[in-house]
């Protein structure tokens, strides 16, 4: 299951739809009101916990593709992510394709040991992501 952050979703109204309308359609996402650190939520960033993968990767798509439209450098805190496979890594891309096709960049913070190794494998040749 996939764990979006209410602070996050409070700031960007339309990515709030874009995960009702997600998660009406099937995808295992919960909205949590956990605080996912101390920073206040600002447009070009997303906070996700849990599981990126095979199961909430199409539906993940979707919702980056909603949290980063708007932006130059999107930031995407993986610090509370458990599990990403490959389909997540795909899905980080397709998401966030639009964005770097114009230019911007993917930046992906805080992520845990095993899911650098999937990210560095996943996003092998990839346009316009930067790891932190």
């Amino acid at each position: 299951m996939l764990v979006v952050f209410e602070t996050d979703l409070e700031v960007a109204p339309h990515v709030r739809r874009c995960v009702d309308e997600v998660r009406a359609a099937g995808t295992p996402i919960v909205v949590t009101h956990d605080a996912p650190d101390d920073l206040p939520g600002v447009p070009w960033r997303l906070h996700l916990a849990g599981a990126l993968s095979f199961f909430t990767s199409s539906g993940a798509a979707l919702v980056l593709a909603s949290a980063s439209a708007p932006c130059t450098t999107f930031h995407l805190d993986l610090e509370r992510l458990d599990f990403l496979g490959l389909r997540g890594c795909e899905a980080l891309l397709s998401g966030t394709r639009t964005v770097r096709e114009n230019g911007g960049v993917l930046r992906i913070e805080h992520p845990s040991l095993p899911v650098r190794r999937v990210l560095r494998r996943g996003l092998l040749g990839a346009r316009n992501v930067a790891v932190s």
